[in-house]
Parts: structure tokens; sequence; C-alpha cells
């Protein structure tokens, strides 16, 4: 039977990773966290506002953090949008693969645009995450990824398909 996880409360709530400057438009978020062999990893995006416009405020590094205890949690990987010459991260998401090792995929926006596309980085272990490694996953239809790991061992990944002229939709598979 699985574990139940206690429902998210404001009050029982722990910032543990802190905005990377004061005012509107700083802030790290978009979370995807997972529990891995007594380890707590967690994928976010650090939007800064680095301008008075809003296209200035925009994703500008995606980090990976492990935790012991899931509220401290030290950085071990960082990627900064210019190595994928994007204008700006989305939501991230860390998975381990079934054939061993990580994967990151990482949600970018092409510039000047309202396409998106996702690379995913693969590594024997989180640290070593490096875009270099990285290879497009969706021709530009998506945006965002979360992967579920199912009980048999097989893992669900969600998409949101990010539409240029109608709404947005969203699907999932299996692998």
């Amino acid at each position: 039977m699985p574990t139940p996880v206690p429902l998210p409360s404001v009050e029982r709530g722990r910032v543990v990773v802190p905005a990377p400057g004061r005012g509107p438009g700083n802030w790290a978020g978009a979370p995807h966290a997972i529990l891995a062999d007594g380890v707590y990893w967690l994928s976010y995006r650090v939007r800064r506002a680095i301008g008075p416009q809003r296209a200035q405020m925009r994703g500008v590094e995606t980090v990976v953090a492990r935790s012991a205890d899931g509220e401290r949690f030290t950085t071990v990987a960082r990627i900064d949008r210019a190595e994928f010459g994007t204008d700006s991260f989305e939501r991230p998401c860390l998975v381990r693969r079934p054939q061993g090792g990580w994967r990151l995929y990482v949600c970018c926006a092409t510039p000047g645009s309202k396409h998106w596309w996702i690379e995913a980085i693969d590594a024997d272990d989180p640290s070593g995450f490096s875009p270099a490694a990285a290879s497009p996953h969706s021709d530009g239809a998506l945006r965002y990824a979360v992967a579920v790991s199912l009980p048999d061992g097989h893992t669900r990944y969600y998409f949101e398909a990010a539409s240029q002229t109608g709404p947005t939709t969203s699907g999932r598979a299996s692998a």
C-alpha cells in the first residue's frame, strides 16, 4: 500500500530555496522533487528581474540540489540559460533512468517568440549534468515535463503542449 503524503499547508510550509534578490520578479520555483535512496532531489528554475520590461524578468538558471532532510538543500548543478541560447527556462524535471544514471529535462524558450523546446541531459550523477551533453527532446511543441515513477518500475511523463495560436493542451506518455 502506498505511503500517504500529507497535503501541503501554508502553516507548515518552509522556504527551502530563497529568492535570488529582493523585489518583484525575483524567485526560485517551478520545482520538481523526488526521493531516491533516502535523498531528496530538487530541480527548479531561478527567475530574476534583470530589467524593467517583463521580457527581462525570466528564468535565468536551472538548478539541481540534494538534501538529507528535505529542508536544507545543497546545490550540485547549475545551468545558465546562455548555455542553451534561450530567452528563459521553465519548469525542469529530474528523473532516475531505469538503466541507471539520471536525466534532467530543461525547458527552453526560443528567443523572440512563443516557441518552446525541451532538452534532455543525461549524467551518471546529478552533479555531472553538462549542457554539452544535451539533446533535443521535443520539436518545440512542448513546454513542461513532469515525471512520475510507477510501482512497476515504469515512468509516466506528462507534457504540456505550448500552442502559439490556440489553447494549451496536456498529454502523457509512458516509458
